[in-house]
């Protein structure tokens, strides 16, 4: 459906955005078919300068794994899809399930914590800078600048079932950031301040924020 648009040149003036659905949960792995369609996704619209979203997303489960399952489909997405937007299904209904991140009532799952950990931080005018761990180290880490912000955002998810100390590594990195976890014991929860020399520390199965603002 994309293609033949994007290759019809009177077509092709009518599109300025490319925005599919995310429904495939095994993110995490730059070997997974998951990876390879985002790249091969953005690959189509890149040569046109037109962004990628996903626009649709569902069906984690509603406790810890089911949110850093989706924090891991997040990171393949924009790691290796480059996409600009990410739209769960729904915001919230009745009652919390696999379709929403809260209820109406304003009961919030693990899997809207994590969300936050993404949405609060990484905003409009925010530009991907280049970030990685260890291959085979489950952990994940993405980071973003803001020039006219002055901001620098750096997520790290910790999918293994134990604790994992971290230190940063880099040029012109910020001297200190503010900590916000979301793990099994704390919802998007401010740690406060670390130094970018510190052993940071990130919990078992969680989603970890540093936050730094000039």
């Amino acid at each position: 459906m994309v293609q033949p648009k994007l290759i019809d040149v009177d077509a092709r003036k009518y599109q300025s955005i490319i925005a599919g659905h995310g429904y495939a949960l095994d993110g995490g792995n730059a070997n997974s078919p998951d990876a390879q369609t985002w790249q091969t996704m953005y690959g189509w619209g890149a040569q046109y300068n037109m962004p990628l979203w996903m626009t649709e997303t569902s069906g984690y489960s509603n406790d810890m794994k089911g949110a850093i399952d989706l924090s891991k489909a997040m990171y393949t997405a924009i790691n290796f899809g480059n996409i600009s937007a990410w739209l769960y299904w729904e915001l919230s209904q009745q009652t919390i399930d696999e379709f929403s991140l809260m209820s109406s009532s304003g009961d919030k799952s693990k899997r809207y914590y994590v969300s936050k950990n993404f949405y609060r931080y990484v905003r409009p005018g925010d530009y991907r800078i280049q970030s990685s761990a260890s291959d085979n180290s489950k952990i994940y880490s993405l980071g973003f600048k803001n020039d006219i912000a002055k901001t620098t955002t750096i997520i790290l998810i910790n999918d293994k079932a134990n604790d994992e100390a971290v230190k940063l590594s880099g040029s012109n990195l910020p001297s200190q950031f503010n900590k916000y976890v979301t793990s099994v014991n704390a919802d998007c929860k401010n740690y406060g301040v670390v130094k970018n020399s510190d052993a940071i520390l990130l919990p078992a199965n969680s989603v970890t924020t540093l936050y730094a603002k000039e």
